[in-house]
């Protein structure tokens, strides 16, 4: 997906810092990763699990938006060397404490990265349509590859539901007035993805998606950045999801993606576009499918029959919107 980095990013360093007053996070990063860059993060009050029952609950219960913002892909920012170790983006990056995070160090003179630190790409408003090489311009709308990104989306979010039963969908829609330059779909992780008891609670969770913009050049249904359904072996899918429709009436782990049936549209200059991003908690119910048109999947696999849809009841949810300016 792509995006540009204003031509002042290049002379500044292109890492932003958030040194976050919440109390600190846990020391683990655990996150659904795959190759679309779809990816969790999971950060722990690192006091809650220290806290008693009331005072670990005393926060209302809800789904409590942080916040979201588009910024620069390490994918733009250093193309040659765009993860760590771990195999995970070189942002966001935590550190732990102890010297041995994903950042393991900040600081002049240097020491241990925080345990309630966070860096990430410098947050940025306006992104451009189409590149321009002479002025280190890397556009979000004339890529023809799903994998050319151009810019990086988050939101953060604090989670005081305790639900442990219901799945965790998210969902992020970039337009332009009608038109729609990004749909994930509806992405499916679950109930529970954590194995988190309620002592964890409130949850500080997040995701991100090195991403990029527009209809890279296709047209109908499910094209380009609209995501059709999940299927292991059809670009752009989410590989490494499970096939949808699904093979059984149940959660299919890691994950799932189910399309919105959009189409995207190119991605036009001069314009602002609106970014919607959507947590929810909700009750999934399943429906049995026995046609072979039904159960089959985006890259032409047959799924049973029977397969089944899904449909879901929401039980709690937050929305983060904000304007950005496509130059």
């Amino acid at each position: 997906m792509n995006s540009r980095l204003p031509t002042i990013l290049t002379v500044l360093a292109i890492v932003a810092l958030l040194a976050f007053a919440q109390p600190a996070f846990a020391q683990t990063r655990t996150a659904q990763h795959n190759p679309m860059h779809f990816t969790m993060v999971h950060r722990n009050h690192a006091n809650a699990a220290q806290a008693n029952a009331a005072t670990s609950l005393a926060t209302p219960s809800g789904l409590y938006p942080l916040f979201a913002a588009f910024s620069v892909s390490p994918y733009v920012a250093d193309p040659g060397e765009p993860t760590n170790s771990d195999g995970f983006d070189i942002w966001p990056c935590f550190g732990d404490g102890s010297g041995t995070g994903d950042c393991p160090y900040i600081g002049n003179p240097q020491q241990n990265f925080p345990a309630d630190g966070m860096i990430i790409g410098l947050p940025v408003y306006t992104w451009y349509a189409n590149s321009n090489s002479a002025l280190g311009i890397v556009g979000c709308g004339d890529k023809t590859s799903a994998f050319d990104f151009c810019l990086q989306a988050s939101n953060w979010y604090e989670d005081a539901t305790l639900d442990i039963t219901d799945d965790l969908l998210w969902r992020m829609v970039v337009t332009q007035g009608w038109n729609i330059v990004f749909d994930s779909g509806t992405q499916d992780y679950g109930p529970d993805i954590f194995g988190q008891t309620a002592a964890d609670y409130p949850l500080i969770l997040g995701f991100y998606a090195d991403a990029n913009l527009g209809n890279l050049g296709q047209a109908g249904k499910n094209n380009g950045n609209c995501y059709p359904n999940s299927t292991p072996t059809n670009a752009p899918s989410l590989f490494g999801a499970a096939y949808y429709p699904l093979a059984s009436p149940a959660f299919a782990p890691p994950y799932y993606g189910v399309s919105a049936n959009n189409t995207c549209g190119p991605l036009v200059a001069g314009m602002p576009a609106v970014v919607t991003i959507t947590v929810t908690l909700a009750s999934p119910r399943y429906t049995e499918r026995t046609s072979a048109y039904a159960c089959t999947a985006a890259d032409g696999t047959l799924i049973g029959p029977p397969c089944y849809t899904v449909k879901y009841d929401k039980v709690w949810s937050e929305t983060q919107r904000f304007t950005l300016w496509i130059d």
